[in-house]
Formats: structure tokens, sequence, C-alpha cells
């Protein structure tokens, strides 16, 4: 108790490498045990409270939670990218909002929600949440592990609130738990210098989706990296392509990047069928940021840390005890995200959202 009051030391938790100053990042196994985590920091003795507190915008990283929604009823349906408006009256704003997209690749063209995940663009979730409305994206929150004050606001739609990666961490398990979030924890079993077992914890577990909810929602995910290919642009894109292309992974992954005004922060939210990242790269102080979306986006600033990461995960199997394996989902799943959009060659390192 005084060792984790006074902050983990290297006897506890080491670091599998140092980098730039102000990057953190937290992995959990499917089944909620935290097996490390480590931000590149020099004050070592700030870091669990800084995983678990230091909070930044997720950003379209919570896209997902708007996204469920709909992949049980409206999974092959395209949608047209326009601008979507939540007026004043109805939503009690100051004045009417429409949110933006990083660029215009995409408008007035006809889109599914795989495509609209893969590429974080933010009409399409804004839409999907319009429809739905923020309260019921609040209540999903809440079910996945989410504790930190969220407001029923449009703003919602783009991530616009603050959440520690510990959360996100959590939230993400979920998909790949079968629907069902596990409470993310530091210390399963306390023993003393003999081997005897003084205390036994157990994580938390609640039913937040349905298994085949959860399935969808994982090879959607996967859509990021691997890319999806869009009819109406003729093109095969992803935010997180670039795991394939040039880290070359070859086994199944997803993934979720994030990138929050002025690029401020940058997130990564990558999971495996045994093990869920999530890195944050930025600082405590957001008036420090890149210039540019190209230089400070999520894909840049926080998916080459789990790349890197993943790589000496899996150079260390015997150690770590996690290899490369698929996803359990049957090939009804498959089936129903068949909506022409095969998964095609391509490459894509440049976009990424902005609100």
């Amino acid at each position: 108790k005084e060792s984790y009051e006074e902050g983990i030391t290297d006897e506890f938790i080491k670091p599998l490498y140092y980098s730039a100053p102000d990057e953190k990042a937290i992995t959990t196994l499917a089944d909620g045990d935290l097996v490390l985590f480590f931000n590149f920091r020099t004050d070592r003795g700030r870091e669990l409270t800084q995983v678990l507190s230091q909070k930044a915008f997720p950003d379209f990283e919570m896209n997902p939670l708007n996204l469920r929604y709909v992949t049980l009823t409206n999974y092959d349906e395209s949608f047209k990218n326009v601008a979507v408006v939540f007026d004043k009256e109805r939503w009690g704003l100051a004045k009417d909002w429409a949110p933006k997209n990083s660029g215009n690749d995409f408008d007035e063209m006809n889109i599914t929600l795989k495509f609209g995940l893969a590429n974080s663009i933010n009409t399409i979730t804004a839409y999907i949440m319009k429809q739905f409305g923020p309260h019921a994206v609040v209540d999903l929150a809440k079910k996945i592990g989410i504790q930190s004050k969220i407001l029923a606001v449009p703003s919602l739609c783009l991530g616009t609130f603050d959440l520690s990666v510990y959360e996100m961490v959590g939230a993400y398990s979920t998909f790949v738990n079968k629907g069902v979030w596990t409470e993310p924890i530091f210390i399963t079993r306390i023993e003393d210098k003999n081997g005897v077992v003084l205390e036994d914890f157990t994580p938390k577990t609640q039913e937040a989706m349905s298994e085949e909810t959860a399935n969808l929602m994982v090879r959607m995910l996967q859509g990021v990296v691997d890319g999806v290919y869009s009819p109406s642009a003729n093109t095969t894109l992803g935010t997180g392509v670039r795991l394939r292309y040039t880290y070359q992974f070859k086994n199944e992954m997803g993934g979720k990047t994030g990138t929050t005004q002025n690029q401020s922060d940058g997130y990564f939210m990558g999971i495996t069928p045994n093990l869920v990242t999530g890195v944050w790269s930025g600082c405590e102080d957001r008036a420090a940021h890149f210039r540019t979306i190209r230089l400070g986006q999520g894909a840049n600033m926080a998916l080459p840390v789990f790349a890197e990461y993943m790589q000496r995960v899996y150079a260390d199997t015997l150690e770590t005890g996690i290899y490369p394996i698929d996803f359990d989902i049957p090939q009804s799943v498959d089936d129903r995200l068949d909506c022409g959009e095969s998964i095609q060659g391509g490459n894509n390192d440049e976009y990424e959202e902005e609100f």
C-alpha cells in the first residue's frame, strides 16, 4: 500500500523502452488484468496517478459508442456525407452548430459506417448521434466503465469530454470481451515471501451490449487498420493502415486514432484478441501542440508508440504469453458486414480527424 501511494517503481513495473517526453500507454489483457503501462517522463513517481487521472478529449476515440447503435440495423447502409446541423432551438445552443471534417475529400459522397469509422469522418458520427440523441451515448458509456462526467450535448459526437487512458482501455476491452465490460485492475494477487496467497482480486464485470454487436464493432475497428474500400470514392483508406504497410503486422488487429483540437493530444487505441492497449501523446498544458493536423494527428503521435510496443510484445512471447491470434468471430458476422466494401490494397498515412 505504501509503495502504491508513493508511486510505482522499477521493482514493480518496468517500461519496455523510453521515447519522447509526455507519452504514455496503458495495456490490459482481454480478461481485465493491467499488465503494464508506461509514460515517458522524468518524474516516475507520477506515472500511476497520471494514467488514472490525467485526462484529455478522447475525440474520435469514443465514436464507436455512437456507431454501436446502428450496427445491428443499418450496418450496410450508405449515408450521404453532408453537413449535419444541430439547430439552436432544439438543442438549447447559443447558435446553430455543424461539426466539420478535417478535409472535404468525401463531401456529398455516399459512404458506409465502416468507411466513416475507418477514416474518422465526423459528419457520419454526428448524423448517427443526432438520430438517437446524446443520452443514449451517455448511457452506453456508463455501462462500459466510463466514470468521468459526460454531458448529453451535441458535441458529444466528437468526444469533447475528458477521459483518462485507463477508462478508454476498459471501454474498448468490452468489444473484445464479447460485449462484457471488465474492470481493468493493477493487482491480481498478493503473496507473502513464502508464496502464500494473502489476497486475490477479481475484476468487476458488467454486460454492456450483445455479443453480436461487440463482434460487429471489432470488425469495424479492424477496418481502421486494414483499410476499407469505398465504391463512391473508389479508394481504400484507413487512418491506421501504416500498421500494415510501415510496421508489417500480419495478424488480426483493430484500432482507432484520435486527435484533439489544435493537435494538442494524439491517441491510438489498439485491440487484438488477447490485448487491448491505449496510447496518449501530448502535454499537460494543451497550449503546447503541433502546428498542423498532418504532423499532430493521432496516427503520427500515438500509433507509432503502439506499433513499436507490439513489436516488442510479439518478439518476447515466451515472457509475455501473448501470441498473434485471430479474433473468434462467427462467419455470420462477416456476412452481415459484406456490404460491397471488400478490403483491398491501399495506403493512407495522411487523413485524420479534426473538429
